[in-house]
């Protein structure tokens, strides 16, 4: 067995998967556990494209392999997590995130996407708690600031909402769900001309995306 050689397909399949050529990807993964069955990155590696590709099945038993081999390995867990999460069994999708987060703590994704699921459940607090561990790790995090956002507002905390999405924007200005969600909040606490600004932000910014699809 050439470990080198597994690694080479592995690392080639790498590239077919952020070239989205994810059939390459696939041999190159499956050639490289032919060679050594015992790489848990590559079981992981070979989820990721099935996670991409929406083949939800065959992704959870890649993780679930790569899993098998090395039960700390914090982002299989989170994978795994993250297809439990969209077969909607949040349950188990918590759990594989929480056990992430056992094997390593400063894992900002697993944090992110906990707080995600907690929103989904209706458990606010836990939710705002993750996005806030998420944004220790990652500051300039436009989607924890837009995300933790959404959590004050459906607790009513609405200026706290409203400096998260201001917070958004200031670090991504093109965030245009941040734009029109922020116009209905100064709508509701009667900042009518802050509200008109954004409205149109948003309309200018849809209006750009509409012109470069076409």
């Amino acid at each position: 067995m050439d470990p080198n050689l597994a690694e080479a397909h592995n690392n080639l399949g790498i590239v077919y998967r952020k070239k989205r050529q994810y059939m390459e990807a696939i041999i190159e993964y499956k050639k490289a556990l032919k060679i050594d069955p015992m790489l848990d990155n590559t079981y992981d590696n070979l989820g990721v494209v099935y996670l991409e590709k929406r083949i939800l099945d065959k992704a959870m038993i890649a993780f679930t392999d790569a899993i098998r081999i090395n039960p700390n390995n914090p982002l299989a867990h989170s994978n795994l997590g993250t297809v439990y999460d969209r077969k909607g069994d949040y349950e188990k999708a918590i759990e594989e995130y929480q056990q992430a987060l056992k094997i390593d703590p400063e894992m900002k994704e697993a944090h992110y996407n906990l707080g995600i699921v907690y929103g989904i459940i209706g458990k606010l607090d836990e939710s705002i708690i993750e996005f806030k561990k998420a944004l220790q790790l990652e500051s300039s995090d436009a989607e924890s600031h837009f995300n933790l956002a959404l959590s004050y507002k459906k607790k009513g905390m609405l200026r706290k909402s409203i400096a998260e999405y201001e917070t958004a924007i200031k670090i991504d200005s093109n965030f245009s769900e941040a734009h029109y969600n922020l116009s209905i909040l100064y709508g509701m606490i009667g900042k009518q001309k802050e509200s008109i600004m954004e409205t149109k932000k948003f309309l200018d910014l849809r209006e750009n995306m509409n012109n470069i699809s076409n």
